[in-house]
């Protein structure tokens, strides 16, 4: 490994002239470093390479000086700096994407800048001086310290370190933003110290994840573009779980929250690729863009819900049909917006009103509506269908209603959206008495007649599979259901 050892004496080869008038911070470059020097005689770390430079070792050990020297000045380096102006000609990030495979630093350092270390792939491990005061590393992990010398926050451990699992040590009580980014981490143990976590966590692929009752708080995107192929379980103790939790996850099979935690947050699932969402019984509320642009095909709404808010299931490409909420009275703005393949949806005889819910949606040819009342549509854009600037399906999707119902709907606005069919009966979609049947549960479809036409597979699959008509569905658990598709 090509050491590039920084010695204190050495001189500066290159001073940026622009930035040497009076009153200004120098910058100079000292043995292939970029330091900001400051007017107290400290010297900051701001990059490793002039940005023109066309000097990359494959990969090298890069050991931060305790001091320099400048025009027979000695300067302290106590900081590696994250750098925000368009008027440097260097990387915004002091390190940012360098190939360090280790990084030394001295007792002098005291400030390391949020980002300025946190973007760098082929590092293995961090070193730190025994005198250093405010950092220390175990194991090549860094740390920030108490006065007592005892360990507080994790900072970062090193993308490229090897290892699969890692028990982060007892006393840890912060972990640092983006502290194990797409690290090779496949497990990680979390201490009873540690009560809250952030997004520490992006890209990084985890067997599972195991939180102990004393994690109090899941904060804002949290588990950011992890992979999980295991169950999540949130403990009882959590209280408060930050907007888009969950935000951009991968293969998170189930996620069981507390039934203290009564509704799906802002952004939770948005863009998440997951194929089947079971949202558990407790949950009454939906928030906005809580599976926006998410991958799922399948969705179980337990009937209790009674609000869904604006873009709740935008975008979600995959999906192609749902059932809507019993207690659900009114359908919000592009909550199934911008669904390219939405052909079926269904809603219950609660909803009272229905607002521009599929703007942009191009598929949607039926709706089935258990309704005795016309829900209340906007006259100019009936269920966001209308604009001339958006896909219009007005006139083309077939409203299913009760019989004796039709007349209702051919003497309202629902006469835009298309052709009005009396074909469902109250029995159709009668809930099983024992709760509705997960999208996961295996089941077996008869006719009216009693043949078997579908059997022992998961009810969502089975609802994609079978042909239009009426349904008994029945699950190996005993529940049945009547269905019309």
């Amino acid at each position: 490994m090509r050491q590039a050892a920084v010695m204190a004496t050495a001189m500066a080869t290159t001073i940026l002239p622009q930035q040497t008038l009076a009153g200004v911070d120098t910058q100079v470059e000292v043995d292939d470093i970029w330091y900001e020097l400051t007017p107290d005689n400290e010297a900051h770390v701001i990059s490793r390479y002039y940005k023109t430079s066309s000097h990359y070792p494959e990969d090298y050990a890069l050991i931060i000086p305790p001091t320099i020297e400048y025009e027979g000045g000695i300067y302290t380096v106590t900081a590696i700096k994250d750098l925000d102006g368009p008027e440097f000609y260097h990387s915004i990030d002091a390190l940012d994407g360098e190939p360090i495979a280790s990084l030394s630093l001295p007792s002098t350092i005291i400030d390391i800048g949020h980002l300025t270390i946190y973007y760098l792939p082929r590092l293995t491990t961090i070193t730190v001086d025994p005198g250093n005061k405010n950092f220390k590393s175990v194991d090549g992990v860094l740390f920030t310290i108490r006065e007592d010398g005892s360990l507080e926050e994790l900072l970062i451990y090193p993308r490229s370190k090897p290892g699969s699992c890692f028990d982060i040590p007892d006393g840890v009580t912060d972990l640092a933003w983006g502290a194990f980014r797409d690290s090779q981490l496949n497990h990680i143990n979390f201490p009873l110290s540690l009560t809250h976590l952030g997004p520490s966590f992006q890209g990084v692929h985890l067997d599972e994840i195991g939180l102990h009752d004393r994690i109090t708080e899941l904060g804002e995107r949290t588990f950011d573009s992890v992979t999980c192929d295991a169950t999540l379980v949130i403990p009882k103790s959590v209280k408060a779980i930050g907007d888009e939790c969950f935000i951009g996850t991968h293969g998170f099979s189930r996620v069981i929250l507390p039934s203290h935690i009564t509704e799906i947050g802002e952004g939770w699932f948005y863009a998440a690729d997951t194929d089947t969402i079971h949202i558990q019984p407790h949950i009454k509320k939906i928030c906005p863009l809580a599976f926006c642009g998410s991958k799922i095909r399948y969705i179980d709404l337990p009937f209790g819900i009674h609000t869904i808010e604006r873009s709740a299931f935008a975008e979600c490409d995959s999906l192609r049909e749902i059932k809507l909420p019993l207690e659900l009275t009114i359908l919000e703005d592009e909550v199934l917006g911008g669904c390219d393949n939405l052909e079926r949806v269904t809603l219950h005889k609660n909803v009272q009103k229905i607002k521009e819910a599929f703007l942009g949606s191009p598929s949607l040819n039926d709706l089935y509506l258990f309704c005795i009342t016309p829900p209340e549509l906007d006259e100019e854009c009936p269920l966001g269908y209308g604009d001339p600037y958006q896909i219009n399906r007005l006139g083309q999707i077939t409203v299913h209603v009760l019989e004796g119902c039709g007349e209702a709907y051919r003497n309202s606005t629902w006469a835009k959206v298309g052709p009005i069919v009396e074909d469902l009966s109250s029995e159709v979609e009668d809930l099983p008495a024992d709760g509705p049947i997960s999208s996961t549960e295996t089941c077996t479809a008869y006719t009216l007649q009693g043949t078997v036409v579908a059997e022992s597979m998961p009810y969502g699959e089975l609802r994609e599979a079978l042909s239009p008509g009426i349904y008994i569905i029945r699950t190996a658990s005993g529940k049945t259901e009547k269905i019309r598709l």
